[in-house]
């Protein structure tokens, strides 16, 4: 894992705001376009090959980012499996960056999408896992009431178990990897983002776009970029 640099190879999707924002494309980075008083810079705080740190929108604590793969796909489960070491080594490095950055346990979920449908459930169609610092006070028992099915963590059991299907992944600092597979259903827009927000005492600003809060996307990242 490195300091963040211009990569020329980013799979860019017109469209997607995270992949203009890894790619450094000012015209869809929403967090620049929220911050036009800045001057416009990439806010890429750690990267790798094959994927890319960026600040979350709406930060649920000091220190959300969101862990993105450079290429434009739906969910970590349809991630090639040619990139899941590289995968592996990105996420424990920068868990260990924030826990001893923020002095906090690193909360980490996914809302991936099904591989086929249009349906999108946490507003972008590009895959990203949220790494969340939180206090240990913070009250759990929402979360840990779901019936969630524990696996071994790795991303082809996860692709095993969801079958091109909707989920939701979540790993508390315990290490235990919990999933939920959705039904016909699917799960409500911003699901983790509401139950996480009620843990810490927030339970109103659980939506981002509604509190968007980009100068703390951008101290993120500059507590981490300079």
């Amino acid at each position: 894992m490195t300091n963040a640099k211009r990569s020329d190879d980013i799979d860019n999707t017109k469209d997607c705001c995270l992949c203009s924002q890894i790619a450094g494309d000012s015209s869809n980075d929403l967090i620049a376009t929220q911050l036009q008083d800045k001057p416009y810079t990439r806010r890429v705080m750690l990267e790798s090959e094959s994927f890319a740190v960026i600040p979350s929108l709406g930060p649920l604590s000091k220190g959300h980012v969101l862990l993105c793969p450079k290429t434009h796909i739906k969910s970590f489960s349809q991630l090639d499996t040619a990139l899941h070491n590289e995968f592996g080594y990105i996420k424990q490095a920068l868990r260990h960056a924030l826990s001893e950055q923020f002095g906090a346990s690193i909360h980490l979920f996914e809302h991936g999408m099904a591989a086929t449908g249009e349906r999108i459930i946490c507003s972008t169609n590009h895959a990203h896992i949220h790494f969340v610092p939180l206090p240990d006070s913070c009250d759990f028992s929402d979360i840990e009431k779901l019936p969630w099915l524990q696996f071994d963590g790795s991303l082809r059991e996860l692709t095993q178990l969801s079958q091109n299907r909707e989920y939701i992944l979540y790993e508390p600092q315990n290490g235990i990897h919990r999933l939920l597979i959705a039904g016909d259903q699917g799960f409500e827009s911003q699901y983790m983002r509401k139950l996480i927000a009620q843990a810490l005492g927030r339970a109103e600003y659980w939506n981002w776009r509604d509190h968007p809060y980009p100068r703390s996307a951008d101290e993120t990242w500059r507590s981490f970029a300079l």
